[in-house]
């Protein structure tokens, strides 16, 4: 890998005119200063494209709309797609990242070349950016793959290098809700996972985003599951159903909340199996 790597930081906007001004002025503040901007919205009906008009001259930042509300994943390939960067990481359009996330993440990737993703810690913030919290850490252990390991911490700041992404299928356009693990699981089958000990990025939390909807939190575990299922089929391992079964009960440390709504959907994947409905919806998705 080359000295200077161009970083592209990907932002999938829907309705975050509040907000984003805040993460695209936090890549401004990056020690490290060899990026680019990619901002994709998916048709924002708030005032989105106003808030970062200022920003469409310069050079290093791409601003594009999809001709039609198309949903997280379909606009998270894009960002991916029209990114020139060698590394490439997400930045939510309501978060924001610690000055010194790009020069850590770009030396991490340097010194660990067959690694395919490398993530990091990050606060959890109320609406005002004020920490509350700070994300899990997990290593994972020898003999075990991100996805085999079966403890999906969501880490939301992940990078990635272009190459190795280029050799997977891409992320699902079809894919509405826990789109990062369809990437996760992809950038999984070709190279290692890293996660560092380290708090770079900050994760706000507030009303609207999808940690306070119900509707959208149930519908990320629906995909959750599919995701498990279909990066067992990929990779031709046995035993895909069980183990998103399993999945559903195992994280002892989420909220109570979560762990009821996984307890809650347990009866609903041994069905599945049987019946064979996760494959049914995944492919009709993609008609």
């Amino acid at each position: 890998m080359e000295t200077t790597l161009l970083f592209s930081v990907l932002i999938a906007n829907y309705n975050n005119g509040k907000y984003i001004r805040s993460a695209i002025n936090s890549v401004f503040a990056q020690t490290y200063t060899n990026w680019e901007i990619i901002v994709v919205d998916d048709c924002s009906t708030d005032n989105s494209l106003q808030a970062i008009e200022q920003y469409k001259d310069y050079n290093n930042i791409k601003i594009v709309q999809n001709e039609e509300n198309k949903g997280c994943g379909y606009t998270k390939r894009r960002c991916v797609e029209l990114a020139g960067g060698e590394l490439c990481g997400f930045l939510d359009a309501d978060d924001e990242l610690f000055p010194n996330a790009l020069e850590i993440m770009v030396e991490a990737h340097k010194q660990h070349p067959q690694c395919s993703l490398i993530g990091s810690r990050s606060y959890k913030c109320n609406s005002r950016l004020q920490p509350y919290g700070v994300t899990k850490y997990k290593m994972i252990p020898p003999g075990y793959s991100y996805l085999t390991y079966g403890y999906y911490i969501n880490h939301h700041y992940a990078t990635f290098k272009k190459e190795l992404y280029d050799k997977t299928e891409g992320i699902s356009s079809n894919v509405t809700h826990a789109v990062d693990q369809d990437l996760y699981f992809k950038l999984d089958e070709v190279g290692q996972v890293l996660f560092l000990d380290k708090i770079l990025y900050k994760y706000r939390v507030h009303h609207g985003g999808i940690s306070n909807n119900s509707d959208s939190f149930s519908k990320a575990l629906l995909w959750h599951i599919i995701l498990i299922y279909e990066a067992y089929k990929r990779r031709g391992i046995q035993g895909g159903e069980q183990h998103a079964a399993r999945v559903i009960i195992a994280h002892p440390y989420k909220s109570w909340k979560y762990r009821f709504g996984h307890f809650c959907l347990t009866p609903a994947v041994f069905l599945i199996k049987q019946m064979n409905i996760i494959r049914f919806c995944f492919f009709a998705k993609n008609k």
